[in-house]
């Protein structure tokens, strides 16, 4: 299915980041869903009376933060292919040591459900992934060298957070932040996006409907929640160090 290939965005997202190519803020139709997320404690940069530089500023120097993000919505596999709803959860965790993610994907009666590491162990870059859903259980454990990449982390810390708000937001004329609508595809529901801005956390968010003769429709809402600016931790579970000896070196 389509949509599927969302999921797998999302995850291997972080890899692409390391090698230096991260999708901006509108990354093609699939957008997302309303819901709750992030960490409930942070820095209060998101204030009403913040300019988007403040904040960007501030989350150029953070130390850590959380980035969550959800989708949810409807799609056919061709213009007269069955409809099918599905829906997203994406919570990253990221530090200048470690991140992690929690990913949540659900379509028709299929679930994926990864919970993925990111650490540095013993002059050595983990990267160690447990999988779960409908389609069975399954574990992985990848290694390269440390010094092939040593702004793994931080470089991943300035994506997710400054890089990615940058490309999601603009001012208006009276200096008001507001989604940048310029960098939105044909999806775009105009008039939909919105952000709020709740001290310890940011809010955006936007609905997309996309029909063509060929894919059918597309069409949900996206929601993304920066927040735990400087409180955000990521503990790597016995688990997961378990896994550490068996790790394979990466091509």
């Amino acid at each position: 299915m389509r949509r599927r290939l969302f999921l797998v965005l999302a995850v291997v997202c972080i890899a692409a980041v390391f090698a230096g190519v991260f999708a901006g803020c509108n990354n093609g139709d699939g957008k997302g869903g309303g819901g709750n997320g992030g960490a409930a404690a942070g820095d209060k940069i998101f204030t009403e009376g913040a300019t988007l530089e403040d904040i960007l500023t501030a989350l150029e120097n953070a130390e850590s933060l959380t980035y969550w993000y959800t989708q949810e919505g409807e799609y056919s596999d061709g213009p007269k292919g069955e409809v099918y709803e599905s829906k997203g959860v994406y919570d990253y965790k990221l530090t200048q040591d470690a991140i992690y993610l929690a990913a949540d994907y659900r379509e028709y009666e299929y679930e994926y459900i990864d919970h993925i590491y990111y650490y540095r162990s013993d002059g050595a870059d983990l990267t160690v992934t447990l999988s779960d859903g409908s389609e069975g259980a399954s574990e992985s454990a990848v290694k390269e060298r440390a010094e092939q990449d040593p702004e793994r982390y931080s470089g991943m810390l300035y994506d997710m957070g400054a890089g990615k708000l940058a490309d999601c937001l603009t001012t208006d004329a009276d200096g008001n932040i507001v989604i940048d609508v310029a960098k939105m595809d044909e999806a775009y529901v105009q008039g939909s996006g919105y952000v709020k801005l709740n001290g310890n956390s940011i809010e955006i968010g936007w609905d997309f409907d996309y029909s063509d003769e060929e894919n059918g429709v597309d069409r949900g809402s996206l929601t993304l929640i920066w927040s735990g600016v400087n409180a955000t931790t990521v503990d790597i579970p016995a688990e997961v160090r378990a896994l550490e000896a068996d790790a394979e070196w990466a091509d």
